[in-house]
């Protein structure tokens, strides 16, 4: 029943830092492709979540995300750096929110 607890407010405190950041309403959509393409389903789902939550599935300009998004993260996995503005800003985005999505369960974890 916690862990449900858990997964709830983490949902809830993504979808509204996607919802704050209107100027780049794509960028959760990029972060789903991310974590597709480097294999961690955990984030993945969470920000797919965040994603349907605000409807943006749909868009085409959210499937071309998540295709980038994906192709970053392959690219990233194999040695060598990040060769364009595009792809460091979908990379620094899926971090963000990785680390937003570990703050958050860490806050509600009591060690009394």
């Amino acid at each position: 029943m916690k862990f449900t607890k858990l997964i709830l407010l983490v949902a809830m405190s993504a979808i509204s830092l996607a919802a704050t950041a209107s100027d780049r309403v794509y960028s959760m959509c990029g972060v789903v492709g991310y974590f597709e393409g480097s294999g961690n389903q955990f984030m993945q789902e969470i920000a797919l979540r965040v994603v349907e939550k605000n409807r943006l599935l749909t868009s085409p300009a959210c499937e071309n995300a998540i295709k980038m998004g994906k192709e970053v993260a392959i690219h990233h996995a194999k040695p060598g750096r990040v060769t364009s503005e595009a792809e460091a800003e979908v990379i620094n985005h899926a971090e963000q929110f990785r680390n937003q999505v570990y703050d958050s369960i860490l806050s509600r974890v009591k060690f009394d």
